[in-house]
């Protein structure tokens, strides 16, 4: 809320400013307009032009004003300087220009970054939907600021989801482009995760909050934008640092100048040009721009500094079930020892219900012609699930995390199958074999980071050796498979003795590797909590083929910071050179230093045209 009202007072202050550059353009084009078809009229053109001057002078001061209350002297405290002394000298005329430049140059400073945020203003009034809760069978109609979390609410047809939740009722068709840039409606039923600012198409749907107002996807997304407005480089921080004495030693240097050479127009143009602006703006503006454009794309960074750590980090450490692959396991086969091969399932299926892993999804897709009553639930991460049922002790997992209770078992693991196995009372009952099928996306995406000869990928699962093998060898790329999730924690450590490493996983056992990742990168935004809380990077749509997209856009914003920078410092320095010959006026000063605004702004933006790969 804060934060609005922050953006709110932000864009009237621009207004403002842009109501004064209009009013004193008016009059100094009146004052033009009396000087070519009444030039008799002078103390009307005079009085154009001192009007013009004082409607400019309006926000100039109002800004050295604000500066002065927080012990700041800088930018504005010159243009200040520089338009009194033209006045002083009767020049009207340059002042006013003076005054407008240089308003235009605060405009374009503070208006490029609130505009980028505006859609996410627009989606964060959704606070202000009114919504109708479900409480005890009765329903009620309460703002969306006022849900909490595992509040039940309706959604009619054609409304916005205010909040974060979760699908108990009704089946809809949704349109997820404002959030993950997904163009094509998808279809939402029971279970399903639904993110804030998502339309619903069709039904109506019962919705659990998972996310309250504050809390939710879009309200993290407008920090994040907030965070890269004030985002700074090194040396954009030490300009801050510096700006009072380097202000002060620009002040000293024109008075000195003006005291050899008694030249007024010369020491204002000096003045005018002398301070660094552009190397204020050179992040803030590319941050904001690359950030905007990760939104677009369905991809939520906690820290704007995430997206500038991916160029550089050369090693991936990939999962595979869920990421690599479509994490949809299907069961292609089931064994049983016991001649009651339904029994089997009945049990199973009762178990992985109770599991939200992708392998006991599936499992729990089977059907069942009988329910139990299950104790005593246990999730081994990395291992596999077991409880007690009809008085029975069932276990499914892993091969060698059944072979410790059963020693005798033996069989022969599939290399192009995973294997899930069942134990009942200590003892091999079972296996279902499941498929997992690779993304679409997956062998491009990997060929697309691996054309960067110093990107090295790995992948790390806790399926069979013999699977992940398979895949690697499919991929070109180096594998270690069977690995718990303290073996992953192992491998990015030591992967990141020789460099910066990024972790890409989605699942609960992934989320001990995400966090101690240099860059953890979650697929399914919308899954597990703990694993998105370690994520630095949350890929919103859940496509691998944001990868590439997100290196791509860290190379490319280094790299226009990086110019920005190095073009703010190269304005400033021809700029004083061409005052110091007096080649530039005070008024084409102005102009001149408004230029590499305009450059800056143009250069950033060319971030909004890197696109995810076709």
């Amino acid at each position: 809320m804060n934060d609005e009202a922050d953006i709110s007072e932000e864009k009237q202050e621009v207004f403002f400013i842009l109501k004064c550059i209009s009013l004193s353009a008016i009059f100094i084009t009146n004052h033009w307009i009396f000087y070519f078809f009444a030039p008799g009229e002078e103390f009307t053109q005079a009085a154009s032009l001192l009007v013009a001057t004082i409607i400019i002078f309006i926000p100039v001061i109002s800004e050295a004003k604000e500066h002065f209350h927080e012990g700041k002297f800088g930018m504005n405290e010159l243009v200040l300087i520089a338009m009194a002394v033209c006045c002083a000298q009767y020049q009207y005329m340059e002042a006013a220009i003076i005054g407008i430049i240089m308003s235009l140059h605060e405009v374009i400073e503070h208006w490029t970054p609130s505009g980028s945020t505006s859609s996410l203003q627009n989606a964060l009034k959704l606070h202000e939907k009114d919504v109708v809760r479900i409480n005890l069978d009765k329903t009620e109609t309460v703002k969306a600021s006022q849900l909490k979390r595992d509040d039940i609410i309706q959604i009619l047809p054609g409304e916005v989801f205010p909040v974060d939740g979760r699908v108990t009722e009704g089946q809809s068709t949704v349109d997820k482009s404002s959030i993950t840039g997904e163009s094509i409606p998808v279809d939402v039923g029971v279970g399903t995760q639904i993110l804030a600012g998502t339309s619903n198409l069709s039904g109506l749907l019962t919705l659990k909050v998972s996310n309250a107002v504050n809390e939710t996807v879009i309200s993290h997304l407008d920090k994040i934008m907030t965070e890269a407005k004030e985002s700074k480089s090194e040396i954009a921080s030490l300009v801050d640092r510096i700006s009072a004495p380097y202000a002060m030693c620009a002040l000293a240097m024109c008075i000195t100048v003006f005291f050899f050479t008694k030249n007024a127009d010369q020491a204002i143009a000096l003045l005018i040009v002398s301070f660094p602006d552009a190397l204020v703006m050179a992040a803030p503006l590319a941050m904001v721009a690359a950030l905007t454009n990760c939104a677009r794309c369905g991809i939520l960074l906690k820290t704007p500094q995430s997206l500038l750590r991916v160029s550089k980090c050369p090693s991936i450490l990939m999962d595979k079930t869920g990421t690599l692959s479509q994490g949809d396991l299907t069961v292609k086969e089931i064994h049983s020892e016991q001649s009651n091969e339904q029994e089997l399932i009945n049990y199973s299926v009762a178990l992985a219900k109770l599991s939200n892993h992708p392998v006991s999804t599936s499992i729990a897709s089977l059907t069942a012609t009988k329910t139990y009553n299950v104790i005593n639930f246990k999730e081994e991460h990395g291992l596999g699930i077991s409880a007690t049922i009809d008085d029975k002790t069932v276990c499914i997992g892993r091969y060698k995390w059944i072979q410790k209770l059963d020693k005798n078992i033996s069989l022969q693991l599939p290399s192009n199958l995973s294997m899930s196995v069942v134990a009942i009372n200590g003892k091999f009952a079972g296996y279902f074999k499941l498929e997992d099928r690779l993304r679409n996306e997956t062998r491009k995406v990997i060929s697309l980071l691996l054309k960067d000869s110093y990107t090295k990928i790995k992948i790390i699962s806790g399926d069979l050796i013999s699977r992940v093998k398979t895949i690697a060898k499919e991929l070109n790329v180096d594998f270690k498979g069977e690995c718990l999730p303290s073996d992953k924690v192992d491998e990015i450590k030591t992967a990141s003795k020789h460099s910066d490493v990024i972790f890409v996983g989605d699942g609960l056992n992934d989320a001990p590797a995400m966090a101690i990742a240099d860059i953890g990168i979650s697929m399914k935004g919308t899954g597990n909590e703990l694993t998105t809380g370690n994520a630095d990077i949350i890929l919103l749509r859940n496509d691998l083929s944001c990868l590439p997209f997100l290196r791509e856009l860290s190379v490319k914003t280094n790299a226009i910071i990086a110019q920005n920078i190095i073009f703010g410092v190269g304005f400033v320095i021809l700029g004083i050179f061409l005052a110091a010959t007096e080649v530039l006026s005070p008024a084409f000063a102005a102009i001149f230093h408004l230029l590499d605004a305009i450059f800056i702004v143009f250069n950033s933006a060319r971030l909004m045209r890197v696109n995810l790969p076709e």
